[in-house]
């Protein structure tokens, strides 16, 4: 479900200190399938690291039964640390830190609404050459009382400002496979270069050619752009092919006086991907950005 045009987009929707040094993201995506019905919760947070201070944004969505709702977006302007990169509470947010100050609980209340993100055992944790972090945990999503486990990805990175971070999926088939998909960069162009990390069959894996071509797209008449609907994921080496498409879709279109306007999007996807012969039925979710 397409959210108000005149919302602030997925990312660089605050405006930045006088001088950005630095801009930090954490993602931290809980997935889960229980009887044919799909439950995300995704929770996005930026910080932009100047001399006069950190502009924070965080931000949130529940995707259910093919619907998105965008419960939380806060932005707001904290003095200079020497910790910008961690995220902090903010108006019925509540963060839950433990030892070597680990994120272990998000918990937000508001009203009537109350959910809950809580980490569990780590699984898998991947490095990228640029210094990225992607960590995947059992976790559990408490909502309205009811406790649902699946799988979450804990992602940190960085990067200067005025660059823009590229697509991203992450792609689970069941207890066989956990596999984190990150391009190298964003645009309007029908395939990106990306590299692949998977625990498959409680094996480490790893592919530093991969490409996300675009098999499908569809008409954002708010942008005025092509979207991509459906992807070809390939592996140079031909050890992981396949292909993914979108069940629902979160657009927004950025501002801007431009003929085409950025795009910033969250699928939910599913798929089918075969790693070294062998077939997966896939399900998760997708990133996508055209500045």
């Amino acid at each position: 479900m397409d959210s108000d045009p005149q919302a602030v987009p997925l990312e660089d929707g605050v405006p930045a200190a006088s001088t950005v040094t630095r801009v930090f993201e954490r993602r931290i995506v809980f997935l889960t399938r229980e009887t044919d019905s799909t439950l995300v919760v995704p929770w996005f947070f930026t910080a932009r690291d100047g001399p006069d201070g950190v502009a924070r944004e965080a931000r949130a969505w529940l995707a259910r039964n093919g619907t998105w709702e965008a419960f939380y977006h806060e932005t707001w302007r904290g003095p200079p640390t020497r910790s910008p990169w961690r995220p902090l509470p903010r108006n019925g947010l509540r963060l839950v830190v433990g030892i070597g100050d680990a994120l272990e609980e998000i918990v937000f209340e508001r009203g009537a609404r109350q959910l809950e993100v809580r980490f569990g055992s780590l699984l898998s944790e991947w490095n990228s050459p640029a210094g990225s972090i992607y960590r995947v945990h059992e976790a559990d999503v408490v909502l309205s009382n009811q406790r649902v486990g699946g799988l979450l990805l804990d992602m940190s990175r960085s990067r200067p400002p005025g660059s823009f971070s590229g697509d991203w999926a992450f792609l689970v088939s069941g207890d066989s496979l956990e596999m984190m998909i990150d391009a190298s960069r964003a645009g309007d162009q029908p395939d990106s270069a990306a590299a692949a990390w998977a625990r498959v069959d409680f094996r480490q894996l790893q592919w530093s050619e991969v490409v996300m071509v675009w098999d499908e797209t569809r008409a954002f008449e708010r942008a005025r752009r092509d979207v991509p609907v459906s992807w070809q994921i390939r592996s140079a080496d031909g050890s992981l092919e396949g292909t993914v498409s979108a069940e629902t879709t979160e657009a927004e279109a950025g501002p801007g006086s431009a003929a085409r306007l950025p795009v910033y999007a969250l699928f939910e996807v599913s798929g089918n991907l075969v790693v070294e012969g062998r077939p997966y039925p896939v399900e998760g979710i997708l990133r996508h950005l055209q500045p």
